[in-house]
């Protein structure tokens, strides 16, 4: 971090004692993100102890690039020793306009957890010190762009090995099948698969087989020549011709009829085409991939889908995962997201709050990555005036035991807040430490088979590849 000048400096410390002494925290500083996590003002620093510092870096590394608010908990005090009853609450706000060279303000304090109040207190003065360090900071656009491949996002350990895959296959020609649930950005994987071959300069055509009826359909992937039926004034090319030497994506592939699945299976085998009503053979060179979120082979099983069509066009097979089995990924995604729908030409940062974060990574998105992109706009469109989204601007189907409360009121049902009160502090828990189950019991005062009661009790199913994560 370059020096600031001496009245950007001065005015940064007094912002600090302002938070520190707003939100009665024992100390704020500011720290920038890097391999090793540097704090470079605090106020005061003379409270500092040094158990807390090695707190600090560590939460700030496990903060990865997701830009929105987190409160951490250590269960150590000024000496270090163990302090079940008085545990360190640390609040985390990344400061707008530093995406690439991090800056993350932050406060910490003993026992009381951080209010809505104080996380949005310290969401908008973090955008106050980024105008006051502008001197150093990153145009617009760089400071919103979120680093990802080919527009696909994400930093678990799924992701990662899913673009590995996309690496390892992109500069052959077989044909490659993605098989996941609706809405896990199959079509992006697809397009990333163009974009890093050889074929990336000529065109990539999608098609989705469910949308158009077959005849018309036949007559969009082989085109057609003048007079092949009433109202064909002239000629056209189908889209598989206008992904010649390029990529063509047949999306649903399992709900294309057995007579296009024929002449499919044909152009792919010797690699010719003919338009509708015409004779002539046009040799075409495309690499074709498919998807579907379906399971196929129980259609081929059934006799809905060709077996030979199926075994030509899953010679490389990918299986995305669901959202719900890559969560480590939707602090990021929601970052995405807000950049990417925030008002045009607004400065402005959004962010959801820690609680609104624990609820959308603890839900199931059977909608998966669309379903995240949609509920992120329709919050920005209902709350268009917050820069802190928190938990009362979320959709009703995350609050499915949410009961209406009468007129005349409702006794309060205490077994019930107690239940709700252990989900709640059980996904916390497994989210902050990476759903490693051995971590978290340690950490939270369980032992494992406790751990596991309680996952069980409450139904809360861990992401399928971390699911036998032990200690690191």
């Amino acid at each position: 971090m370059r020096p600031l000048s001496s009245r950007r400096t001065i005015t940064l410390k007094k912002l600090l004692q302002i938070i520190r002494e707003e939100i009665q925290a024992q100390q704020a500083g500011l720290v920038l993100k890097g391999k090793e996590p540097e704090i470079c003002f605090c106020d005061p620093r003379e409270l500092f102890p040094s158990e807390v510092i090695s707190f600090i870096k560590r939460a700030v590394t496990l903060l990865g690039n997701s830009q929105q608010p987190q409160i951490m908990r250590s269960e150590f005090n000024h000496s270090g020793a163990a302090l079940k009853k008085n545990p360190i609450q640390l609040l985390l706000v990344p400061v707008p306009g530093f995406f690439q060279k991090q800056r993350i303000v932050f406060t910490w304090r003993y026992g009381l957890i951080f209010t809505s109040y104080e996380i949005e207190f310290l969401a908008k003065f973090s955008s106050l010190l980024s105008w006051i360090m502008g001197e150093e900071a990153l145009t617009a656009e760089a400071s919103t762009t979120i680093k990802d491949f080919y527009g696909l996002v994400g930093q678990s350990h799924q992701f990662q090995k899913l673009v590995e895959n996309i690496k390892r296959i992109s500069h052959s020609d077989a044909p490659v099948m993605i098989m996941g649930e609706s809405g896990t950005g199959k079509e992006l994987i697809a397009r990333a698969i163009h974009l890093d071959s050889c074929r990336a300069e000529k065109e990539f055509i999608p098609l989705n087989c469910a949308a158009l009826p077959e005849l018309l359909l036949e007559s969009e992937l082989f085109g057609f020549t003048r007079g092949a039926f009433t109202g064909a004034t002239q000629s056209k090319p189908g889209l598989i011709e206008l992904a010649d030497e390029g990529t063509f994506f047949l999306d649903e592939i399992a709900d294309l009829s057995p007579v296009l699945q024929a002449k499919i299976l044909r152009l792919i085998q010797e690699g010719e085409l003919r338009r509708l009503g015409e004779t002539k053979v046009r040799k075409i060179n495309t690499r074709f991939i498919s998807a579907t979120n379906r399971d196929i082979e129980v259609e081929v099983n059934r006799g809905n889908f060709r077996r030979d069509l199926f075994y030509r066009l899953r010679v490389i097979a990918i299986k995305v995962p669901p959202l719900r089995e890559r969560r480590e990924d939707i602090p990021l995604l929601l970052t995405h997201f807000l950049r990417k729908y925030r008002v045009a030409g607004s400065q402005k940062s959004v962010a959801f709050s820690p609680r609104a974060v624990e609820i959308l990574v603890g839900y199931d998105w059977p909608g998966n990555i669309r379903e995240l992109e949609n509920e992120v706009r329709r919050c920005l469109a209902l709350f268009p005036e917050r820069e802190l989204l928190t938990e009362e601007c979320l959709s009703p189907c995350f609050f499915p035991d949410r009961k209406v409360v009468s007129q005349a009121g409702a006794p309060f049902d205490y077994f019930q807040a107690k239940a709700e009160f252990e989900r709640r502090f059980l996904h916390q828990a497994l989210t902050r430490f990476n759903f490693n189950k051995s971590k978290t019991a340690a950490e939270i005062g369980l032992s494992r088979q406790g751990l596991f009661k309680l996952l069980k009790k409450h139904k809360i199913a861990l992401p399928q590849g971390v699911q036998n994560l032990e200690e690191n």
